[in-house]
């Protein structure tokens, strides 16, 4: 842009110059195609390619620049693929060739662009993309150096667009006095199905496209339908707004339909009849003549048929993952909505073609970067659409259905009483609209699930039936914490008593972390009572905190089940404990110890009896001063050679062997 239109515009449009020059400023190119690193992708070291590069900025303004941005060699395809569809097109829209010359060209297009060396150059000399079908063996030339599910798959759409367009061609190529109708689309039918073969294809190669260069699910090669609406919104949008130009060169693609019947506003023996002179003035809404008025109806009745499409792009637009394919396709279809509010109710589309301005062009660029705001820039002009809308439009109420489809679609899927911001880290944060009662429903129905969610959770965490009385809370990272620490407090604290003893017998009492028990801890003799065995054993401490510590609780050496006498420990070689939280229960360590969760503490008791019972076996011993481990395993082996075994011993293995838990002991004062 020339300085003096910079200064004009800042005079004139301040806001739109404050967009062009945040776009020029913030918006970075995303991948250079000439740079070196880039030639392996891009082909620039190539000049056949580097001329298709050049008949990409030729032929298309609006799509080279996010063509280049794609990444990796997906830009060189899609650039391949788009010249060859142009120069699909340009033998079409050639109104210099004759039905017989176009409809061979069209038909066998797909060889031609396998064929090395093949080039036309039979259009005529006003058209403008005529040099593209001149050069084109540049194009066969880089399109036999593709990848085969590549070229296969330009190839094929080439085959289906050719054969579409040489159908229609045949048709409307029928111009005589016996059947001047042959030049018109007759039904929205007709429309869908030209508009598929011009753009609907191009949808669908794009995703077969997408999902051979791995940057996309391979899903979305099948999504015919969503690639066939993205497509047509795209083609539709700008059949609407150069209406003026193709009625200029006898080119018409409005349906009969909509322009000749009255439900739509419409009523005109031919398209032409609505086409304005440049010269007239233009009416304002409510004014004019009744066939002004009547053309304009007509007008809005297309972008009404192009906004059909809206809902099935949007989904498109979700499918996709990688951030250059999604830029690629989300920018030229929010341009399509913008261009659409902009031709709706307007007279100028009559007259002449309309472009969006280039600061709202820029603005759109910079906004679609994610399935959210695109859907937003969608629900904004399709507002604008509504409040435009009159009532004695024939078309009023089947506009408001279709931009309620799109503010349907928008609220489905990102429903407005959910705010976005960021924090000062630079992240996203999510709130709730507090004027908003969906918000209130929502958060009641999320406590609801919650609630459901710990009860479930609750009735799983039992105890031989018993429900644990704490509250479970996994999401509280204060009340983990505390856990972990409290453990660790309880196993130092042990530890450090332990090691306060020297090592020595343990006494029998109330530990500070509250646990009762009776043994011996690898010490020497000695101990509290007369119950104490005073040879040389060994223990194996354990400590497992729970969320019910209590003070009254604790271990204690339990009288043997198997005898029902009251006898040290060491006479016994399981070593049984008791469990006293809950009422006396005897259970064996290696067997039960494992089924509670609310143990305080555990202690392993074990004994140099046998060193072949199964008891021993799995079970660590600590030693706490050198030279117990070599006592240990001697008097394991004059126990194991011992010819009688203590009745108790005999009775306790005799009840493991059979698998019968014995009753616990009575008291003696029971």
């Amino acid at each position: 842009m020339a300085l003096s239109t910079w200064l004009l515009m800042l005079v004139t449009h301040p806001n739109e110059f404050r967009t062009l020059l945040q776009y020029h400023i913030y918006h970075e190119q995303k991948r250079d195609i000439t740079a070196k690193q880039e030639h392996p992708t891009s082909g620039w070291d190539r000049a056949s390619m580097r001329r298709c590069w050049e008949f990409l900025d030729l032929t298309s303004r609006s799509f080279s620049a996010v063509i280049k941005e794609l990444e990796g060699d997906l830009a060189r395809v899609v650039c391949l693929f788009y010249l060859v569809l142009r120069a699909l097109d340009t033998i079409e829209d050639d109104m210099t060739l004759s039905s017989d010359e176009k409809q061979p060209l069209l038909r066998d297009f797909h060889v031609h662009s396998r064929t090395p060396g093949w080039s036309f150059s039979g259009s005529g000399p006003g058209e403008k993309d005529r040099q593209l079908l001149v050069e084109y063996a540049v194009v066969v030339e880089e399109l036999n150096l593709l990848a085969p599910a590549y070229r296969d798959a330009i190839l094929t759409i080439a085959d289906k667009m050719g054969r579409g367009m040489a159908d229609f061609v045949a048709r409307n190529e029928s111009k005589n006095e016996k059947n001047p109708a042959s030049r018109y689309l007759e039904t929205i039918a007709d429309y869908d199905l030209y508009c598929h073969y011009v753009a609907g294809l191009v949808g669908e190669g794009l995703s077969l496209l997408f999902s051979a260069s791995g940057k996309e699910s391979p899903q979305l090669a099948s999504q015919l339908e969503l690639s066939n609406n993205m497509g047509l919104l795209l083609q539709k949008t700008n059949i609407t707004r150069d209406f003026a130009e193709d009625v200029d060169q006898e080119r018409f693609f409005w349906p009969r339909e909509i322009w000749g019947e009255e439900k739509h506003g419409g009523g005109f023996a031919r398209p032409e009849d609505m086409r304005l002179s440049p010269s007239s003035p233009i009416p304002k809404p409510g004014e004019g003549s009744d066939t002004e008025q009547r053309a304009l109806h007509v007008l809005n009745a297309m972008v009404l048929d192009a906004l059909r499409h809206a809902p099935g792009a949007l989904d498109y637009l979700r499918m996709l993952k990688n951030q250059s394919v999604f830029n690629f396709v989300a920018i030229p279809a929010t341009m399509a909505l913008a261009t659409l509010e902009l031709c709706f109710a307007n007279p100028k589309v009559l007259r002449q073609n309309v472009k969006i301005r280039k600061a709202m062009a820029a603005s759109l660029i910079m906004r679609s970067t994610n399935p959210r705001e695109v859907a937003h820039i969608f629900r904004e002009y399709a507002r604008k659409i509504h409040a435009r809308a009159r009532p004695d439009d024939p078309n009023f109420i089947r506009i408001g259905v279709a931009c309620g489809k799109i503010e349907q679609w928008c609220e489905h899927h990102y429903p407005s009483f959910v705010r976005f911001g960021s924090s000062s880290g630079g992240g996203v944060t999510q709130s709730l609209d507090p004027s908003d009662a969906r918000g209130a429903t929502f958060l009641a129905l999320e406590k609801a699930e919650y609630e459901r969610m710990q009860a479930v959770r609750l009735k799983k965490l039992t105890v031989d039936g018993k429900r644990v009385p704490a509250k479970v809370d996994d999401g509280a990272l204060g009340e983990m914490m505390l856990y972990v620490t409290s453990a660790v407090v309880v196993v130092l604290a042990g530890r450090v008593g332990s090691a306060s003893a020297g090592g020595c017998a343990a006494r029998s009492g109330r530990a500070s972390d509250g646990v009762q028990f009776w043994g011996v801890d690898g010490g020497a003799e000695g101990g509290h009572s007369d119950n104490i065995y005073r040879k040389p054993t060994y223990t194996l401490s354990s400590i497992h905190v729970g969320r019910d510590f209590s003070s009254s609780g604790g271990l204690e050496i339990a009288a043997c089940p198997a005898c029902n006498q009251g006898h040290p420990p060491p006479e016994c070689a399981p070593s049984l404990l008791v469990l006293r939280n809950s009422g006396m229960q005897y259970f064996e360590p290696d067997t039960d110890a494992r089924a509670y969760h609310l143990i305080v503490a555990i202690v392993h008791v074990r004994t140099p009896v046998h060193a072949g019972d199964a008891s021993n076996e799995g079970i660590q011993t600590g030693y706490s001063r050198p030279g117990e481990q070599k006592q240990a395993v001697e008097e394991q082996k004059q126990a194991s050679a011992s010819p009688s075994p203590s009745r108790c011993q005999r009775l306790h293995r005799a009840s493991r062997a059979s698998g019968i838990r014995q009753p616990p002991p009575r008291s003696p004062d029971s």
